[in-house]
């Protein structure tokens, strides 16, 4: 536990880790104690507990604190976790809580992402690729950067709708903001998780402004027909 008896509380904090299992977050700071209490455990009979032998209860899977179907396994043991999820194969992290292969943005950001850049996602045949993420400008919102102009290249842009395959620089670490544009496949990919699409002007110098902004749900449109 933690006991600081400095602060405006002037309680104690009781943790699920220990200095072994997280020696970083176990720091020591100005007014605060750090007290190690030791479980013990035996089995019936008062015999000593011995990892591998008996078998390990101690509570923590009693309201299965892994998420998404996962199964919950107790630990014994004062040096580790005190349970282990065993996730499906949809998912991963200490609690099952993340996707193992992100369709879009938001499952980037529900993996704990916050900062805009590229990142890899999935499509339907689990086939990987690269996609822009704004996770920051829109309070509510993440989007995904499908295609991106300037005035000076809308001529290679002219005629050529969503429903042409017209992939460009998309493969680069960074998008070019002056001509940059999915591939046909990879924009339907991120269209079949999507609810909204979103137009705006000169995004990486100025920002999300919404006196050039056009937001529009997406249901019921076919952005990729004639």
């Amino acid at each position: 536990m933690n006991y600081f008896p400095l602060s405006k509380e002037n309680n104690c904090e009781l943790n699920d880790a220990n200095k072994d299992m997280e020696p970083a977050a176990m720091k020591w700071s100005q007014g605060g104690y750090y007290f190690d209490s030791v479980r013990g455990y035996t089995v019936k009979g008062g015999e000593s507990y011995i990892p591998g032998i008996h078998r390990c209860v101690n509570r923590c899977c009693n309201q299965n604190p892994c998420l998404n179907g996962g199964v919950c396994q107790e630990i014994c043991d004062n040096h580790s976790p005190r349970f282990n999820c065993t996730c499906s194969y949809k998912y991963t992290g200490k609690r099952c809580g993340q996707t193992t292969h992100p369709r879009n943005c938001k499952d980037i950001a529900n993996n704990g992402a916050a900062e805009s850049r590229k990142y890899d996602i999935f499509d339907s045949a689990n086939k990987r690729f690269s996609v822009y993420c704004d996770l920051q400008s829109e309070p509510g919102f993440v989007w995904a950067l499908i295609q991106s102009l300037s005035i000076a290249n809308k001529a290679m842009y002219k005629d050529k709708g969503f429903g042409t395959d017209l992939p460009l620089s998309y493969n680069k670490n960074e998008p070019d903001w002056n001509s940059y544009r999915l591939s046909l496949s990879h924009m339907q990919s991120l269209s079949n998780h999507a609810t909204h699409m979103r137009v705006t002007c000169n995004l990486p110098a100025d920002g999300l402004q919404f006196t050039d902004y056009a937001r529009a749900v997406l249901a019921g449109h076919d952005i990729f027909g004639d």
